[in-house]
């Protein structure tokens, strides 16, 4: 039996754009969240490593986490002579659950 269905308004351009905003909302603060956990977690010697965390959006759904020092990934992973200090994977991992949550919350709210 064929099912009908009409749709006397169309909301889809409007539920989009709404989620798309929200989305972008939530990218921008796990971000932010990240780099807070980064700066808190990394080891200070000098303060330079801390001091050179930074974030920024690229675009409205991509938010990046970086530092400009070059000794930066031989503090996260470590060397054969140096044990491993990781500020910025464990920053994210903490930031990964509630971002999950975040973005299951406006699925269920879009109105």
């Amino acid at each position: 039996m064929p099912v009908t269905i009409h749709l006397k308004s169309n909301r889809f351009g409007e539920i989009a754009k709404q989620f798309h905003e929200q989305v972008s909302l939530v990218v921008r603060k796990t971000t932010l969240d990240i780099e807070a956990g980064a700066k808190q977690l990394s080891p200070v010697d000098t303060g330079l490593l801390r001091s050179s965390i930074q974030s920024k959006m690229d675009g409205d759904l991509t938010g990046i986490v970086f530092t400009n020092t070059e000794y930066a990934v031989y503090v996260e992973f470590g060397t054969r002579r140096m044990s491993a200090q990781p500020y910025l994977t464990p920053s994210v991992e903490s930031a990964r659950h509630p971002f999950i949550q975040a973005l299951q919350s406006i699925g269920r709210n879009l109105d």
